[in-house]
């Protein structure tokens, strides 16, 4: 009815090639550890993106290559990257943030 069957899916899932290293610790030494190395992977001009230094270093980061290569080359936005990527914005104070959300603390 659908074009395929459980097994065209299950021969289609063993088919995919995972480009990651299975010697975890070698992918892991190969990581970028440091957010400039990664903003120049990724094709930013580092100089630029000075104004986020300070949350940079608030954070550590370790962004393996495999999951750099999904990342869109040169855009800020790109999803992934700000998952990642810690930025300014991480010390702004939201008035209407709480320790309690749930207020089980009452």
């Amino acid at each position: 009815m659908f074009g395929f069957t459980v097994h065209n899916i299950h021969k289609n899932i063993h088919k995919k090639q995972n480009p990651v290293d299975p010697n975890w610790q070698k992918e892991l030494a190969n990581s970028f550890n440091s957010p400039e190395t990664l903003l120049a992977y990724l094709g930013f001009d580092v100089k630029a993106h000075t104004k986020d230094n300070q949350a940079r270093n608030l954070f550590a980061v370790r962004v393996p290559r495999f999951f750099a290569d999904l990342m869109a080359k040169n855009d800020l936005n790109d999803p992934l990257l700000k998952q990642v990527m810690p930025v300014a914005d991480e010390f702004v104070v939201d008035p209407d943030f709480s320790t309690d959300p749930l207020e089980e603390q009452q």
